[in-house]
């Protein structure tokens, strides 16, 4: 009845009815108890409506709800859908973000849709509340682009304080370096760096033939320092040193190579161990720790050998 009286996507209202299927911009009428009444062409494609079968058989709020498990941000919809419940005849914006069908729950940018959603109501000569219409305008272009230009700004950042820190290990050994001042300065650092919780370095014993404890830095990791230790309780850091490479340990606690007496003394679970050598000698390891058993990706393991290399001159020079 609404729908014949105020002629909604007449050619009066709306200029033609093509007109407003051939827009690029999803155009929905909803009347006074919300059910859905119209859709253009748009709305039905980016929102995959089956029409004419949901005509007065689907609600707005019931038209979000069957979004909400493809929605990454789903406390903003859920929002939207509790607003236009208590105030339909209220003017809703919110955007949200679709997982494309199929796309896990960790899809990239290319496996997501951004929409933005504006509700407004509709009323007629005399105020009477008939309904509301809802646009759907798909911004996805402008926000992975928007992502884009974030991520590739990171990434500069990033590059930028990786090489301040190596050019500052480097200025360190063709420089004078005074290990018991620039060492806790540079644990603090590399720990920053890489996201870590603790960052240890042992230094190879020639006499003895075995690491010892140097430095540790981060919440809890004193203890490496002045934990007493058996023959066997350097393994990680003697098997790094003598094999020359680095191990990406995901978890301590089942790890080969490591003493369980120590790694279950220590905080880290995750630890990422890198043999430090300069002229074809053993200096020591360097190793990050991470509170929660984790993966490393290779490109972290190449740049943690880079900054061990540095770190192994420094040293060696002191």
């Amino acid at each position: 009845w609404i729908m014949r009286k105020y002629r909604f996507f007449s050619p009066m209202e709306l200029a033609t009815k093509q007109a407003v299927d051939t827009v690029t911009i999803g155009l929905l009428v909803f009347d006074e108890r919300l059910n859905l009444m119209d859709a253009n062409a748009f709305a039905v494609k980016l929102l995959a409506l089956k029409m004419p079968q949901q005509i007065d058989k689907i609600t707005l709020p019931q038209l979000l709800a069957g979004w909400l498990p493809r929605v990454v941000n789903q406390d903003g919809l859920l929002e939207l859908q509790t607003a236009v419940k208590q105030k339909p005849n209220a003017t809703h914006q919110q955007e949200i973000i679709l997982r494309n069908e199929h796309a896990s729950a960790d899809a990239d940018d290319n496996e997501k849709t951004w929409l933005l959603l504006t509700i407004r109501p509709i009323y007629d000569e005399n105020r009477q509340f008939l309904g509301c219409s809802c646009t759907v305008e798909d911004v996805t272009v402008e926000r992975r682009t928007q992502n884009y230009i974030t991520e590739a700004h990171k990434a500069i950042e990033q590059y930028a304080y990786n090489q301040a820190l190596l050019n500052e290990i480097t200025q360190a050994a063709i420089g004078a370096f005074d290990f018991d001042e620039s060492m806790y300065s540079l644990a603090s650092r590399l720990t920053g760096l890489f996201k870590a919780d603790q960052c240890y370095i042992s230094l190879w014993d020639k006499q003895l033939q075995q690491p010892k404890a140097a430095v540790a830095y981060g919440e809890g990791a004193e203890i490496y320092l002045t934990l007493d230790r058996g023959p066997k309780d350097f393994l990680l850091s003697k098997t790094v040193c003598r094999q020359r490479q680095p191990m990406a340990i995901e978890d301590l606690y089942t790890a080969a190579n490591v003493s369980q007496r120590v790694a279950r003394t220590l905080p880290s679970r995750g630890l990422l161990a890198l043999p430090m050598t300069a002229n074809d000698e053993a200096i020591g390891a360097l190793m990050l720790g991470f509170t929660e058993p984790r993966q490393f990706s290779p490109d972290e393991v190449k740049f943690g050998e880079q900054i061990a290399r540095q770190l192994s001159l420094a040293i060696a020079k002191s």
